[in-house]
């Protein structure tokens, strides 16, 4: 499958207003791995008053919380929670009609990635619905000063709090994780900063990782030799996400404020400027990926690409979204033809 990718010019001069955007694998990667001299704090501030997220902050903030985030998400929690997780997609494919025409996304892959979600938290299958009932209020509203959305971010908010206050810290779930981070060799966390993490936790259930999961199956679905080629062969898998998030970066754009005078490439960057790391194109550069705009997940090296971030703030949550891949795509492939 081919896509047109527009390009942007080998050079990238700084605007008048001292704004830069990285188009190039490795001058993005650069950037990404570089948080001594490309900040993630820039500066903005929540109109809700809350704690700001894991993304937003900087050394030491930024390590006092992403130590027991990347506990609260290891692979050991991720593997302990797989067997409930992996169960309740095979339940969700087994209920799709089949032959029939059927959104995928509502009826397939929103429910299994919430339902991985609030196993991992701890929600009680009970209380889905309303979790995710705030959260998508949320999503639709994500400014506050909307009436229904704020309302939503109190309730959600207040929910949290209270699950927190009542977990337990040797359980399988991340708020456990995070509250037994006071008793290792972390420093302990506030309980509102937990809220916070797990408030964006949830929030993940829409947007980017949705795009994902959608983007894979599509790409199956139109390729019948590759969804026979993984049938037949589950460890294909692996490559064909790589290429997927490769090919379609979830998120496309990360910004960085620079501390301090600095050279990228060719162009001299100054302290106070603002650099915009365009991973999709990052992904296509044609220096990394000979033909980069077709999909092909027997490409040499499909996993360089930038979706999943680089550097000190590579996604926490990689674990899940490979776990989940595999729990909802493997059995579209056992139950479609």
């Amino acid at each position: 499958m081919e896509r047109s990718g527009a390009r942007l010019p080998d050079r990238e001069p700084a605007t008048p207003n001292r704004f830069h955007v990285v188009s190039r694998y490795a001058e993005a990667a650069a950037v990404l791995k570089n948080a001594a001299v490309f900040s993630s704090a820039l500066g903005l501030v929540s109109a809700d008053g809350t704690a700001p997220l894991l993304s937003e902050l900087d050394r030491p903030e930024h390590e006092r919380i992403r130590r027991p985030m990347l506990t609260a998400l290891n692979r050991r929690i991720v593997d302990r929670t797989a067997p409930t997780i992996t169960a309740a997609c095979r339940a969700i494919v087994d209920r799709l009609p089949a032959p029939s025409r059927v959104d995928l996304v509502s009826e397939a892959v929103v429910p299994a990635l919430h339902h991985a979600i609030a196993v991992l938290v701890g929600v009680p299958g009970g209380e889905y619905e309303r979790v995710f009932g705030w959260a998508a209020e949320l999503s639709s509203h994500p400014f506050p000063g909307n009436g229904a959305s704020d309302d939503a971010r109190t309730q959600l908010d207040t929910y949290l709090l209270d699950l927190v206050r009542r977990t337990e810290p040797d359980g399988d779930t991340a708020v456990s994780a995070f509250k037994a981070a006071g008793r290792n060799e972390h420093p302990s966390l506030a309980d509102s900063e937990i809220v916070v993490q797990m408030r964006s936790l949830i929030m993940s259930g829409y947007g980017a990782t949705i795009d994902l999961l959608s983007i894979l199956l599509y790409q199956l679905i139109v390729t019948p030799m590759l969804w026979r080629a993984v049938r037949a062969d589950p460890a294909l898998l692996d490559p064909v996400l790589e290429e997927t998030l490769r090919f379609e970066a979830p998120a496309t754009l990360l910004n960085r404020r620079c501390r301090a005078d600095t050279m990228l490439g060719s162009e001299r960057l100054h302290a106070g400027d603002v650099t915009l790391v365009a991973v999709g194109l990052a992904n296509r550069d044609p220096a990394i990926h000979h033909d980069p705009d077709r999909f092909d997940p027997t490409r040499p090296r499909p996993e360089l690409h930038l979706s999943f971030g680089a550097g000190p703030h590579t996604c926490p949550g990689v674990p899940l979204v490979r776990l989940l891949v595999k729990a909802l795509v493997l059995p579209f492939l056992t139950r479609f033809d």
